[in-house]
């Protein structure tokens, strides 16, 4: 994103969805357009924790 590039620029570098990009960067974008890279990785880690695990796997 310092380099300029697009939702859609980077989704196509990492094979996934510009709107899975989009939602990422809304999500952890902090006060004053701020996107820290290890603050949206801690929080990531957090959010993965709180999920439920499916009842299929039992």
């Amino acid at each position: 994103m310092r380099e300029g590039s697009s939702f859609r620029e980077i989704g196509r570098r990492l094979n996934v969805s510009h709107s899975t990009i989009s939602l990422e960067v809304m999500r952890n974008t902090l006060h004053h357009n701020q996107y820290p890279p290890e603050v949206a990785h801690a929080k990531a880690v957090g959010r993965k924790c709180l999920v439920v695990p499916s009842l299929h796997q039992f």
